[in-house]
């Protein structure tokens, strides 16, 4: 059975999805409509790959009763309403990350998809890569012994890129790059909330993250550590290490090879003679396959079993967290919460904790109810 495919957005990583699925039985996988802002681009896209309806309006796609599920390849700020639409018109949804800008539209999307019995997904694609079944079923042997440490390091210059240098386009290494660490974490940790949440980072002057590094703790000493940049080149490798050994995954987001302890595994990409815009994305076609997979089987939850994020407050994502606290203390300025020896000479630089974001908001919230106007007593910069 072929599942009819809309697409929303006719970027480029649209571009790498609908090339991707060529990979797949054609009777599997049906691209029958794209739509985007401007009707020349949704034409151009259409008449690239083949497609037989482009649309100049969102609308239109999600009233195309054609179409079973919808590929959400817009910007960041757009994807809730693009979500929701679709979901309001019968449409299953596969959105690409972040899934929103706030854990309050996440929400209230997987309720409206609940409400509806459709299906919606968050594009974490690097969960349907094959290695990561041999993630799990290495974790699962208990061949590491017990696990007390996640390292995970995501960073490339791309202080070019707008879509991560501005505010409006929902920038930012945490939306970006961040998803992809957090949701390793909540998988080696069966999507357990850390008790606490440190965060130090570097905003740039639209208030957006340029650099964060993150560290969760967890109940019994365990901890995950999570680094992110925008501006320099990081190792873009994962360690998980337990007491009897370590598991080391290359290219952790779209991985093709991972290091166990009794040997290394390679796990080569579909083969395909198409031309893709960003690393690996012929990987892709395992997400779409998944995703169909996922409707033909009725499963209208966001993931099946151990891939399900079951706490979308925090794993859709925790780095929701650490944006707002990172955006915040720059306008709060609490100087007595930024120690002295993380303090750079820049004000964007900052150490949050979550531990007190509460307290900051409260005391913003007091000082709003008085009308004191004063400054000092909240010793803001």
């Amino acid at each position: 059975m072929s599942i009819h495919w809309g697409i929303a957005g006719a970027g480029k990583i649209s571009h790498d999805f609908v090339s991707s699925l060529r990979t797949l039985l054609e009777n599997e996988h049906v691209v029958v409509a794209v739509a985007a802002r401007e009707l020349s681009r949704a034409q151009d896209f259409s008449n690239l790959h083949k497609i037989r309806k482009a649309f100049d309006s969102y609308a239109k796609l999600a009233e195309d009763n054609d179409i079973d599920v919808v590929y959400i390849g817009t910007l960041n700020p757009q994807h809730f309403e693009i979500a929701k639409l679709m979901l309001n018109h019968g449409k299953h949804v596969l959105c690409e990350k972040p899934l929103t800008m706030d854990a309050k539209q996440t929400t209230e999307l997987i309720n409206l998809a609940n409400e509806k019995k459709l299906f919606l997904m968050e594009g974490i694609w690097s969960r349907c890569f094959p290695v990561y079944e041999i993630l799990k079923q290495e974790i699962d042997s208990g061949s590491i012994g017990e696990i007390y440490q996640i390292l995970v390091s995501f960073g490339f210059n791309l202080s070019h890129v707008q879509r991560l240098t501005l505010k409006s386009l929902g920038g930012g290494t945490v939306l970006d790059l961040g998803v992809y660490a957090i949701q390793l974490a909540c998988l080696i940790f069966n999507n357990e909330m850390p008790h606490n949440v440190h965060a130090t980072g570097c905003l740039n002057e639209e208030g957006v993250d340029q650099s964060v590094t993150a560290i969760f703790q967890y109940k019994g000493n365990r901890t995950a550590t999570i680094i992110t940049h925008s501006l320099v080149n990081l190792p873009n490798e994962a360690y998980i290490i337990g007491t009897k050994g370590m598991i080391k995954v290359p290219m952790f987001w779209c991985p093709t090879s991972i290091e166990l302890p009794r040997g290394t595994i390679n796990k080569p990409l579909p083969e395909t003679e198409c031309k893709f815009n960003f690393t690996n994305s012929v990987g892709l076609s395992y997400e779409a396959t998944e995703v169909r997979n996922c409707i033909l089987k009725e499963v209208v939850d966001l993931l099946p079993d151990a891939k399900r994020c079951r706490q979308p407050e925090f794993a859709c994502s925790a780095f929701h967290v650490l944006a707002r606290n990172l955006r915040l203390f720059p306008k709060a300025g609490i100087r007595e919460n930024v120690k002295k020896n993380y303090r750079c000479k820049r004000k964007s630089t900052i150490l949050a904790d979550s531990t007190f974001i509460e307290d900051l908001e409260k005391k913003r919230k007091k000082e709003k109810k008085e009308k004191t106007g004063n400054c000092k007593n909240v010793g803001y910069l």
